[in-house]
């Protein structure tokens, strides 16, 4: 047996066998290196994204976005700049050019051709590759560093909730910590852009319009003055109104105690300083060096230019609100039946009201009112 075997590896047939055993292993490797260059190729998912843009598939393109750790990627706010970069370019034709690396990174070139001014814009794809064994296949994910701010700090008052835009934030968008009951949020990057940011509470918050484009940026909200919350901003603008115009009812009609006026306070005393304050309107309104003032009514008024200011102060815990708006005003006789004649005169009036309110179980309580008008006669 053991001479057999010496003349088969002696033998042509063995080299032969070797031989294609040798190529065959080469073309093996070959094939393997091939279909992983193959799969490693990095257009497919380049042209995916530029798909979406084309199509406008804004969702889909923000999938496909590299979101890091400590990366806050608003997708409202990418959407927004993706959807102004689209609107901004005519592309009648393109050409896709095969992936290039720059500093490690895969980049594919998209040429972008507008026909009818014969002008070209170039679209770049940076993308990050993501292996993940045993896989052999790698994940690409796009890489807008460019569009990022790095390292924004913003500093709100412990106990307070941040939002952005209108979206709380949270551990999972920013590094979180808390220093002299002051709570810090650090993002690794954002968006570069417009947003609003607010803290707030139960009752108040502090708003801010912050143009993040600068890198190590901080916002603190801490030094800034509390306002009402969305919520009581709506309650206390649709109470303020309300007092307004049931005051004016009260002060056209002379009747300085109207109840539905009243209803609005509770303390007796107050009640008795607001009802001195609609005679003063009563009296500006109606003008007492008219002969026969008591035959003429208000019988057209109109309020202006309403601007409210509210500010909550955190020592008293009130919402105080300051309003600043302007009436004119016409009064009328009834139509003499002796002369068939209307006997009128206007003015107009700049006023300031300042209202304080008090939450009782997360209701709104007037405690204060302040009136200041001046009168005018055209």
């Amino acid at each position: 047996m053991e001479q057999i075997l010496k003349k088969i590896y002696k033998s042509r047939i063995f080299g032969l066998i070797s031989i294609l055993f040798f190529i065959a292993v080469c073309m093996g490797i070959g094939a393997f290196a091939a279909y992983v260059k193959h799969v490693s190729n990095p257009t497919e998912q380049a042209v995916t994204y530029f798909r979406a843009f084309m199509q406008q598939d804004y969702d889909t393109m923000y999938n496909l976005l590299d979101k890091k750790d400590g990366y806050y990627i608003s997708k409202d706010r990418y959407k927004e700049i993706m959807q102004k970069t689209r609107e901004s370019m005519t592309i009648d034709s393109y050409k896709i050019n095969d992936p290039r690396k720059e500093d490690g990174q895969y980049v594919v070139t998209i040429e972008c051709t507008d026909d009818e001014t014969d002008s070209s814009q170039n679209m770049n794809i940076y993308l990050n590759k993501k292996m993940h064994l045993p896989k052999l296949k790698p994940d690409y994910k796009v890489d807008i560093e460019k569009m990022l701010v790095k390292n924004l700090t913003i500093k709100i008052p412990q106990g307070d909730k941040l939002t952005i835009a209108g979206i709380e934030i949270t551990d999972k968008d920013a590094n979180i910590t808390t220093e002299n009951n002051i709570q810090i949020y650090n993002f690794k990057a954002i968006l570069n852009g417009n947003y609003k940011i607010t803290c707030e509470n139960e009752y108040c918050a502090k708003n801010t319009l912050a143009n993040v484009i600068k890198k190590d940026m901080e916002v603190d909200l801490t030094k800034s003055w509390y306002t009402a919350n969305d919520r009581y901003t709506s309650k206390i603008t649709n109470s303020v109104t309300d007092f307004i115009n049931k005051y004016y009812s009260a002060a056209r009609n002379r009747s300085k105690s109207d109840k539905k006026l009243m209803a609005f306070i509770d303390d007796k005393k107050l009640q008795k300083s607001v009802s001195k304050t609609v005679e003063e309107t009563m009296s500006g309104l109606y003008w007492s060096d008219k002969k026969n003032i008591d035959k003429y009514k208000v019988s057209d008024f109109k309020i202006k230019n309403l601007n409210s200011t509210i500010k909550y102060d955190s020592k008293s815990k009130d919402f105080q609100v300051t309003s600043t708006y302007n009436y004119d005003y016409t009064c009328t006789t009834d139509i003499a039946t002796y002369t068939s004649y209307v006997y009128k005169y206007s003015g107009s009036c700049k006023a300031t009201l300042k209202i304080t309110y008090s939450i009782d179980n997360g209701n709104l309580k007037i405690k204060n009112v302040k009136l200041s008008e001046k009168q005018k006669r055209k």
